[in-house]
């Protein structure tokens, strides 16, 4: 009788578990009722209702994420593991609190926990009791019939919001007017019900953004003249401008006016235009991402920390294979060494010295001039513009191959059908890739520095480099990276590859798209197209046998 007594007067722990699953709940009556009816049936039951509670705010259970990830996760973790002891009590306002996923998924998890004991109480109704060896046939029903309707119910929301949501996305496409909601970029704002308008200061912040990336600036230059002109971040809660919001806003198809609208979390179809007012040209946008993915100036896009610019990064390669790095001795003097001789992988290419290794580069480039930049225009535009054509309709009879494909697998079930989908949607993806390229360069073409100034920038190159302008390095730098494919180091031969043929003007030879530097030994003499010249120093940073002669030239 005693050992009764003891035991009753052991109260047995509770503890509650809330969750909503939208913070507009939370300002509403959910939270105080599901915490209010907790405490009462707990004074009720001489329950020890436990200060730790279990809390998913926010959280929807439609896919089980509070069971998976939530804190109704951690509560049976904690219960396998000892922390919380396996005779306690867990008090939840009705079973869609507990889950709203299919009744086959929720309920081995409420058996679960039965199994170690636990004690579930459902609130609702008066409080249901459910523990291990009570659970008889009819509660087991009730169970499995309120789970099925607190499914069944977040299934018909779904269905609801998202024929809403198709219907607005389908107006929109047809009349090419309507929102789906009031979000937008931070640039511009909500206009009446049913549009937006710019913020024309933060819209021309925006263009100032592409058109510093189009002419060769990569994001941390763009955030230092933002920060230095001190034009103020969109956020009002950022004390500054981050490299990685300029990133957003330079891949954001909002930048000029279309939005990418999506169905189950996948695109639905191409960016809608016209849905918000333009802050830049569809053209400048894709010049700007085309020259973000082409940029191939190194360390801050060029400029190192003492403020030098490499105006041939990403385009110097070794005879071996690999690419040509510039670096820093620690002393102030900067080198050209292969990445394989870098890593001791084998290759004997000998050190270059940066300064008279630029030198001869851009005399032997200065005696080309404007020579390299014919053919530069029309002639290249409209061949981009008739590949593209070709693209676009290899891709329209692929795509209609595919959806036969794809209709007869439907029909039939066979491997060779859905051999040949796959083979089909794999060569719509490769021709989609390449069409984007395509039309990105065509974009960089109507943007990137004419002819004429281009030439200009060729013919002041050694002004350039022995200036102190970045600005006007990191432009020769993009220049040359539109002009050069490669230019690699081999014993004795510099091999310059253009990303165009070179006419003839000498009447000796065919059209190429190569030029040739040949070096002697010393690293001072060298010749190309018949002409010698002599640099101040050699280029190597060690001197090998000196007097040996430059040899021929053979086209």
């Amino acid at each position: 009788m005693r050992y009764t007594n003891q035991l009753r007067m052991t109260k047995a722990k509770a503890y509650s578990y809330l969750r909503f699953s939208t913070p507009e709940q939370f300002k509403g009556d959910s939270f105080r009722r599901q915490t209010d009816m907790a405490e009462v049936y707990a004074k009720q039951h001489d329950l020890e209702l436990q200060e730790l509670t279990f809390r998913d705010l926010g959280v929807s259970g439609f896919k089980g994420k509070n069971l998976k990830t939530g804190a109704l996760g951690r509560f049976k973790q904690e219960v396998e593991n000892g922390a919380i002891q396996s005779d306690s009590w867990l008090l939840i306002e009705a079973w869609d609190r507990f889950s709203r996923m299919p009744t086959e998924y929720a309920l081995p998890e409420m058996l679960s926990l039965i199994e170690m004991g636990i004690t579930i109480v459902t609130l609702k109704g008066g409080g249901k009791v459910h523990r291990k060896g009570s659970l008889d046939m009819t509660t087991l029903l009730t169970c499995v019939i309120e789970m099925s309707q607190a499914n069944e119910f977040s299934q018909n929301l779904v269905r609801r919001i998202s024929a809403a949501n198709a219907n607005k996305r389908e107006a929109i496409r047809k009349t090419g007017s309507g929102r789906m909601n009031k979000n937008c970029p931070l640039w511009m704002k909500p206009k009446g019900d049913d549009g937006f308008e710019l913020i024309e200061d933060r819209a021309e912040v925006v263009r100032k953004i592409f058109e510093l990336t189009i002419d060769g600036h990569g994001r941390q230059a763009v955030r230092n003249y933002l920060v230095q002109n001190r034009i103020k971040p969109f956020n009002p809660k950022s004390r500054t401008w981050h490299t990685s919001y300029i990133e957003r806003i330079l891949k954001n198809h909002q930048a000029y006016g279309a939005v990418q609208l999506y169905k189950n979390r996948e695109p639905d179809g191409e960016p809608l235009r016209g849905y918000y007012p333009a802050a830049v040209s569809e053209d400048m946008y894709l010049a700007a991402l085309h020259a973000t993915r082409q940029r191939k100036i190194a360390d801050a896009k060029g400029v190192t920390r003492r403020n030098r610019v490499n105006v041939f990064s990403g385009l110097l390669w070794c005879e071996c294979g690999d690419m040509i790095r510039l670096k820093n001795n620690g002393k102030g003097q900067f080198y050209y060494k292969c990445i394989n001789v870098l890593e001791h992988r084998g290759c004997k290419a000998r050190t270059l010295k940066q300064k008279p290794t630029d030198e001869m580069l851009i005399q032997a480039l200065y005696l080309f001039g404007d020579k390299l930049v014919v053919g530069q225009g029309g002639k290249k535009d409209d061949k981009t513009s008739e590949t593209i054509h070709k693209v676009k309709g290899e891709l329209e009879r692929t795509e209609a191959k595919r959806d036969v494909a794809m209709n007869r697998l439907l029909e039939f079930d066979s491997d060779a059908l859905s051999a040949a989908f796959r083979t089909l949607d794999n060569k719509v993806e490769s021709l989609q890739s390449q069409l984007s390229d395509l039309e990105q360069e065509a974009a960089l073409a109507r943007n990137r520095v004419n002819t004429k100034e281009l030439g200009v920038l060729l013919s002041e190159l050694e002004n350039t480099l022995s200036g102190s302008c970045i600005e006007s390095k990191v432009k020769i730098a993009s220049a040359l990276a539109e002009l050069i494919e490669r230019i690699e180091f081999g014993k004795g031969l510099v091999r310059i590859k253009l990303r165009t043929n070179l006419p003839d003007y000498f009447g000796d030879m065919t059209e190429r798209d190569m030029l040739f530097i040949s070096i002697d030994t010393s690293g001072k003499l060298w010749s190309t197209e018949g002409l010698c010249a002599e640099t101040d120093e050699s280029i190597y940073s060690q001197r090998k046998v000196e007097g040996s002669r430059i040899p021929e030239l053979a086209w």
